[in-house]
């Protein structure tokens, strides 16, 4: 379109469409203006040159991205991005053009991760589809990464973070008042929000999840999955910390005689407790053996969240010390504490907990809880997770932590009349 042909438009706005970008037909607003000398002439040049090279970024933009198309060669999409990016800083909060400079900065960003980093990244659904939830101010939606096949995007129109928001908060909500009830009470406002629209069915405990920092730390933890490494059991318990630690936990003794019980004799299993139970003691046994479980309290700090922590017996164990334990060996830990999955929003990466950092240091495969646990009954989760992972310990000879996801969800419907529910969605599992 020449100069001449936007004058003729008079000061009417009009939109400049782009050839399509998988599948969206991008555009600009544009409003030709006839400006007559004044006496700033420095302020008239800027604006003319901020209308000038908006459109011109946007066809750069345009070309080098259909040339990548054509040619899968990055540096035309780094070359895209840029000048999309050029776009998107011109049109700042506001700018009737913002939302289609967006747009094309997104989708130039999202087919270079699904080229260099999710293609390569398929390893990680290799048992099994990949989800990768996405969730910001402009909009809701996921990637699907199946085992085979091309990934798919999936846009959630009806889901904004002010509903995401008002759930979590509900949530919220419901777990403190359930916190008040006798454990034979029905918790039906808890029950509702997890209700399901079709069929009156539950979306939670329906289906086998597995979190993760990152779907990096997935992959890396399949692949060291592949050394082969002496098997140890530790159990680690730590019930009586010391003054201003926290109160006694009367049936830690129960629940590790419950663990003692149930771990085969094929994983040598060792106990650590009493004066022996300290910071640098816990360490050691974290990194001399491949399976633990470790009973004691937990707090969560998000002030900094590396001061998060377990309570030992001389001082506390924080997340920055467990970071710090290198533990490459390191398969299965199962934290029975409270608080050991709680993220912080206000984080750039939200999960900065403890269960992460035992991901971290080297675990493979981590149980954590997502608030406070009732010990009463904690007995009763711990007791039908392990006869089920070692249920067929006969058959293969193998202990395996990739079945630990498995065991957890059968587990906790398996102690539906005995455990309460927000005792039984307390536990979350990250990593294989």
């Amino acid at each position: 379109m020449s100069w001449d042909e936007l004058l003729d438009r008079g000061d009417q706005p009009f939109n400049i469409f782009f050839p399509p970008v998988c599948g969206v037909h991008s555009s600009l607003t544009l409003k030709a203006v006839v400006l007559h000398p004044c006496d700033n002439q420095d302020s008239v040049l800027l604006d003319m040159s901020g209308i000038s090279l908006c459109v011109v970024d946007t066809d750069t933009g345009h070309e080098q991205f259909v040339t990548y198309m054509a040619s899968k060669t990055v540096s035309h999409l780094n070359d895209a991005v840029e000048h999309f990016q050029l776009v998107l800083d011109q049109c700042l909060v506001g700018h009737p053009d913002r939302a289609a400079a967006l747009t094309n900065l997104a989708w130039a960003r999202l087919k270079g991760y699904i080229q260099k980093d999710l293609r390569r990244d398929l390893r990680a659904a290799r048992y099994g589809p990949v989800i990768i939830l996405i969730a910001s101010q402009y909009s809701c939606s996921a990637i699907i990464v199946p085992t085979s096949g091309e990934p798919h995007h999936v846009r959630f129109p009806c889901i904004t973070l002010t509903h995401l928001e008002t759930l979590r908060k509900d949530f919220a909500r419901e777990i403190w008042q359930a916190s008040f009830m006798h454990p034979e009470e029905m918790r039906k406002k808890l029950q509702a929000l997890l209700q399901m629209d079709v069929g009156g069915n539950y979306a939670w405990g329906m289906s086998i999840s597995v979190l993760t920092r990152q779907h990096s730390a997935l992959i890396r933890s399949r692949r060291m999955m592949k050394t082969h490494v002496t098997l140890s059991f530790a159990a680690i318990k730590q019930g009586s910390p010391g003054v201003g630690q926290g109160e006694a936990l009367l049936t830690i003794d129960s629940e590790l005689e419950i663990v003692r019980k149930l771990v085969p004799t094929m994983a040598n299993p060792t106990t650590l407790s009493g004066d022996n139970t300290t910071g640098a003691g816990v360490l050691d046994t974290l990194q001399c053996n491949t399976w633990v479980h470790l009973a004691c309290h937990g707090k969560q700090d998000r002030e900094p969240p590396y001061n998060s922590r377990f309570t030992m017996r001389n001082e506390p164990l924080t997340l920055f010390d467990i970071m710090e334990n290198d533990t490459p060996h390191a398969e299965f830990a199962f934290l029975s504490a409270c608080h050991t999955a709680v993220g912080d929003e206000k984080m750039p990466i939200e999960v900065i907990h403890l269960a992460a950092g035992l991901q971290f240091s080297g675990f493979k495969s981590v149980i954590g809880t997502l608030w406070v646990v009732d010990d009463a009954v904690m007995k009763h989760v711990v007791e039908a997770f392990y006869e089920i992972l070692f249920s067929n310990l006969e058959d293969s000879g193998v202990m395996d932590c990739t079945k630990v996801a498995w065991a957890l969800n059968r587990a906790t419907n398996a102690v539906k009349t005995k455990v309460p529910l927000e005792q039984r969605m307390v536990f979350i599992h990250i990593g294989v």
